[in-house]
C-alpha cells in the first residue's frame, strides 16, 4: 500500500485546480479526466523519491 504525504497531495491538488480554473469548461471536463492520473502517478513518484532519500525500500518491505 502507498500511504502519501499529506502536503505533497494538498499542494499538487491547489496546483490542479488552479491550472482548471484557467481554462474552459469544456477544456476543464478533459483535464479532470486525463489530469486526475497524472496528479496521482505524480505524488507516487514524490513518494518513491523521499523514501528513497529516507533510505527506505521502495517493495514496501
Amino acid at each position: 500500500m502507498i500511504f502519501f504525504n499529506e502536503h505533497a497531495v494538498s499542494l499538487l491538488f491547489k496546483q490542479f485546480i488552479l491550472l482548471c480554473k484557467k481554462v474552459s469548461l469544456a477544456q476543464e471536463n478533459r483535464l479532470l479526466k486525463a489530469g486526475f492520473w497524472t496528479v496521482i502517478k505524480n505524488l507516487g513518484m514524490i513518494e518513491r523519491r523521499s523514501k528513497t532519500l529516507q533510505g527506505g525500500k521502495l517493495d514496501g518491505n
